[in-house]
């Protein structure tokens, strides 16, 4: 599946490294909301969070930012420099004959000047645009990063009208939440089939393929979008093997990057789900689900997002591991499962309607012996169903 987080804050950020105490707890509020039946329908599922020794919690990747460390490097030289002026002015001022209040005026404009220069290297780094460097970097090392991205994309220029001006506009310094987030996931046959050859000794393999997926994702999602991508991760530590993607359209000079919009093209997780079992052969093409996911895709201009996103991963999980002996066990034994959950999920859908009429029948004069459906998708006629 695939989906769109809109604003990427500080828990966001702490929640893409898997050890974070926030990641956790996370978990753990998931964990209760699947106990939880939904209105009688929702099926009770499993937590499927595990970490497999052999491959670790997950990869992360970081672009560059030229302000990360400027403060503290910057501070540094200047701490030395200063050092090196008082000693220098200590030694003049020991001399026989010395101006001392000359001294002291040369000693400030010299201070002066070093702050000056330290300042205008920080607005000089402020205002470069960073390499697009993607870094391989560990949890801590991510979250420091990306909270120095935060706290620069707080905010953008946006041209407004104003009779003051002589060119009647000028640029509004607006307060926003500048990265957005995109979750990318495997397939379940393929997240199968991948944490098992991680566990067979093919660790190495799992973490080439997963470091390949994100460069892939990261020039395929800035080439269809145009913004700057910010960060990958791969989580490893669920049964679906996913990665987040984190973006801005804010650029260096803080003013959109021309042809990104807010608007992605999407169809949702769902539809990408279904739009994959189509076209693996696990549901019939004709069926009711896949002509309506395929009627999400087909309104779309041009190919949705989120199903590029997927097609990237599948294709890049086929070039990996479709040579697999295992492949065929795995397609096969979801196969098996496929239909026994639909069925399932039926029969409780079937099982809630008639307890609510139930329901209604015991607490007035209702009566409801069968439901018809006048009209179907697209305008086809429906078929009468009772209960």
């Amino acid at each position: 599946m695939a989906t769109l987080q809109r604003s990427i804050g500080r828990r966001a950020i702490r929640h893409a490294v898997v050890s974070s105490k926030e990641h956790k707890e996370d978990v753990a509020e998931n964990n209760r909301r699947r106990s939880l039946y939904w209105v009688g329908v929702e099926q009770k599922n499993e937590d499927n969070h595990r970490i497999i020794p052999e491959l670790g919690e997950g990869l992360y990747f970081v672009r560059d930012h030229p302000l990360f460390g400027a403060h503290a490097r910057l501070q540094a030289e200047l701490d030395a420099e200063l050092a090196e002026i008082a000693e220098a002015y200590v030694l003049k001022r020991n001399e026989a004959g010395a101006d001392l209040a000359h001294l002291d005026q040369e000693e400030k404009r010299e201070i002066a000047k070093a702050k000056q220069e330290r300042r205008e290297k920080f607005a000089a780094l402020k205002s470069a645009e960073d390499n697009g460097d993607l870094l391989q970097v560990d949890g801590e090392e991510l979250i420091r990063r990306l909270d120095c991205w935060e706290a620069d994309m707080t905010h953008y220029f946006r041209e407004v009208p104003d009779k003051k001006c002589k060119a009647g506009r000028r640029w509004k310094r607006t307060p926003t939440k500048g990265i957005q987030g995109h979750v990318v996931t495997c397939g379940p046959v393929w997240s199968k089939l991948i944490f098992e050859a991680a566990k067979n000794g093919e660790s190495e393999k799992v973490r080439e393929f997963a470091s390949k997926a994100a460069i892939e994702l990261a020039k395929e999602y800035q080439t269809r979008t145009h913004r700057r991508v910010i960060s990958l991760q791969a989580h490893f530590d669920t049964g679906s093997l996913h990665f987040h993607l984190f973006s801005t359209r804010i650029g260096a000079d803080h003013k959109l990057i021309p042809k990104t919009t807010k608007k992605f093209g999407l169809i949702g997780p769902w539809a990408c789900g279904v739009l994959r079992q189509g076209e693996d052969g696990y549901i019939p093409r004709q069926s009711t689900n896949y002509l309506q996911a395929k009627r999400l895709h087909d309104r779309t201009e041009g190919p949705p997002l989120d199903w590029v996103m997927c097609k990237v991963v599948d294709g890049l999980c086929l070039a990996f591991f479709g040579l697999s002996p295992k492949l065929t066990t795995w397609r096969r034994l979801y196969m098996q499962g496929l239909p026994q959950r639909a069925f399932e999920r039926l029969f409780a859908l079937r099982d809630a309607v008639d307890g609510e009429i139930q329901e209604w029948q015991n607490n007035g004069d209702y009566a409801l012996p069968a439901v018809g459906f006048q009209r179907g998708p697209g305008g086809m006629r429906g078929q009468e169903v009772t209960f």
